[in-house]
């Protein structure tokens, strides 16, 4: 009986220059150590010391996946997850997802043909991102991969957790939207940063684009919602800081769903946010590899930083 054990992650990957021809990037390997039953067709000795191994390779993987928490996932990613495309509509982020096209086709010479997207939701920012550029997207919800999948079929999908996932091949640019503000610690931020440096290529670059930095962080109230045939949604947004010595801040949604048949259900889903500096920002973009190239922009009316870095070559 053959066993499979996950092989230990690189704490980098071998970089090679992205492939710009168009061409379907291939998918995932997931590596693995394939170790057979050897009691009766290897010497005892082998035996043990294959036995060993195993253990230890476990062990430490076990010990580095326990150093980082499991990542809290809302309701809206989970159990609402199927009123995600009500919720939010791929058109409600037409003008953003423009103006990130074109400061992700600056990036680099040539313009970059490989995007890995970290965060990747629903699948509305790549709903206009992936006319221009191979998309491959990530996220640790599968319940939101199930409706992205439904958006983006022809982009390739991969479950997982953006601070830890090692996919062992680098891409012309990498593209993190607000998923970036689920990193409510300076170590979770970093391990998010790093992920993105170590799947750049050397010459590509990294495109951040958090909801606030905590120079412009305003509390305020927002609503939204959407008719389709599912149903309809509503929802009241209330962002506040309750202890501004932290950094991290609450996001509350309260919303209302209404079914076909004309059924109404209420929730209440509670989002936490980190807010970081821009001094934080690129003291860890730097820590990590990056070397900055941050523009200041202003995206529908609100001054938003973002932060491009690129990975030297």
């Amino acid at each position: 009986m053959a066993s499979q054990i996950p092989s230990p992650e690189l704490d980098d990957v071998a970089a090679g220059v992205g492939d710009v021809s168009g061409a379907p990037a291939p998918m995932p390997v997931r590596r693995v150590v394939v170790v057979e039953d050897c009691a009766t067709t290897a010497p005892p000795g082998l035996t043990s010391m294959l036995s060993t191994v195993v253990r230890r390779l476990s062990s430490g993987m076990s010990k580095r996946r326990a150093t980082i928490p499991p990542m809290p996932q809302p309701k809206l990613y989970t159990e609402l997850a199927e009123w995600w495309p009500t919720f939010s509509t791929p058109e409600e982020y037409r003008g953003e997802a423009t103006f990130f096209k074109r400061v992700l086709a600056r990036t680099s010479t040539p313009p970059p043909r490989k995007v890995l997207e970290l965060g990747s939701g629903g699948g509305n920012s790549a709903f206009h991102l992936k006319s221009r550029f191979a998309m491959t997207l990530v996220d640790l919800s599968p319940n939101m991969l199930a409706v992205s999948r439904a958006l983006n079929p022809e982009c390739e999908h991969v479950e997982d957790d953006i601070r830890t996932m090692r996919l062992g091949r680098t891409f012309d640019a990498v593209f993190v939207h607000d998923a970036i503000c689920h990193m409510t610690t300076e170590s979770d931020l970093r391990a998010a940063m790093k992920t993105a440096f170590i799947h750049c290529r050397p010459g590509g670059a990294a495109l951040f684009a958090p909801d606030f930095v905590r120079e412009t962080f305003v509390e305020n109230v927002d609503q939204g919602g959407n008719d389709t045939e599912r149903g309809s949604v509503r929802f009241l947004q209330w962002i506040t800081d309750p202890d501004p010595s932290d950094t991290s801040y609450f996001v509350d949604f309260a919303i209302l769903i209404r079914d076909r048949a004309g059924g109404m259900r209420v929730e209440h889903d509670r989002h936490t946010y980190g807010l970081f500096s821009r001094a934080e920002w690129r003291r860890l973009l730097r820590e990590v590899g990056f070397v900055l190239n941050t523009p200041r922009a202003t995206l529908d009316g609100l001054g938003r930083d973002f932060f491009v870095g690129s990975r030297r070559r």
